[in-house]
């Protein structure tokens, strides 16, 4: 019981490892490329919840750089873990009002 108890905490620690390999990869591109990284999965987490414009105003916002693609996806997939996605979108929408 207690060899499988610590394959399950290796694993956690290679996946957390890979997310953060992934997201310093991705943040050192520049803002366009980070936006077409992770364009499609902040599109499937946020694009229910955004509207058409929202989506647009977020997507100028991070290819002008103003806001790193990369960082919100971390902090998007990060709220959607701890069921709190709810309020990051509240928060980003407030954010991304101009």
């Amino acid at each position: 019981m207690q060899a499988r108890v610590q394959a399950e905490q290796l694993r956690e620690q290679q996946v957390e490892a890979e997310q953060a390999e992934r997201l310093h990869q991705q943040l050192s591109l520049p803002p366009e490329e980070q936006w077409k990284a992770v364009e499609g999965m902040l599109r499937m987490m946020l694009g229910k919840r955004f509207s058409k414009e929202e989506m647009q105003a977020l997507k100028e916002a991070c290819r002008s750089g103003k806001y790193s693609a990369a960082e919100l996806a971390h902090q998007a997939t990060r709220a959607a873990a701890l069921l709190e996605l709810e309020d990051f979108v509240t928060s980003l929408r407030q954010k991304l009002k101009p």
